[in-house]
């Protein structure tokens, strides 16, 4: 293994193990989080916008704002 694919695995290996302890400690709060609020940010993980979710999910763009609101709560 080269010193560029070692750092890389040591970079990658690092922000999984900050995501886990991430996980951890907002594991109460990510249960709090309705189906609905999973699923869009699931499709911001993704990528889309609040037009492109509300248009996936057939709800309107206020609806998918004010969800957007309620996880950021």
């Amino acid at each position: 293994m080269t010193t560029s694919e070692e750092t890389f695995t040591k970079h990658k290996l690092n922000r999984i193990r900050h995501q886990e302890v991430f996980r951890i400690k907002n594991s109460v709060r990510f249960a709090a989080l309705t189906p609905r609020e999973v699923e869009i940010i699931q499709l911001i993980t993704a990528g889309k916008n609040n037009p492109q979710i509300a248009e996936t999910l057939f709800i309107s763009r206020h609806t998918v704002e004010q969800h957007r609101k309620n996880i950021n709560r």
